[in-house]
């Protein structure tokens, strides 16, 4: 494998990274500089595929616009409307958090960005991660 400054150029590599993105409490959360800041590899690649998974079944991912932030509390407001607490779903084993299992089959858990020769973000896009329940209760 060749590399330049420019990047990995020749060749393929690929790499796999675990990364743990704190607690949120309900809601939607720009994590976009806390996920660039754990994977400094990216800017590496001049072209590739970045997988990016949430592993965790009470929080989803999403690529949004990043630059107002009124957009977080039209996402948080829309998916309570489609999903509302409280309602009598019928799987109730969970108690309160019985719609985080409808909310993360609304959203993704995996997100796949083609990586260019400029890093796929703008200053309008970032990642966001849907806590769908109160974790800190």
């Amino acid at each position: 494998m060749a590399s330049s400054n420019r990047g990995i150029q020749i060749g393929s590599a690929w790499f796999q990274k675990k990364i743990n993105l704190r607690p949120q409490h309900r809601g939607v959360h720009l994590v976009t500089e806390e996920i660039l800041r754990q994977i400094p590899e990216l800017c590496q690649f001049s072209v590739g595929l970045c997988h990016i998974q949430i592993l965790h079944t009470s929080a989803s991912l999403a690529l949004n616009e990043s630059w107002d932030p009124d957009v977080r509390d039209d996402m948080e407001m829309m998916l309570n409307k489609i999903v509302p607490e409280g309602m009598p779903y019928r799987h109730s084993c969970e108690g309160p958090d019985d719609m985080v299992s409808l909310k993360l089959g609304l959203m993704e858990a995996l997100l796949i960005l083609a990586l260019g020769t400029k890093l796929f973000f703008s200053v309008a896009k970032g990642f966001f991660q849907y806590s769908n329940c109160e974790i800190f209760k």
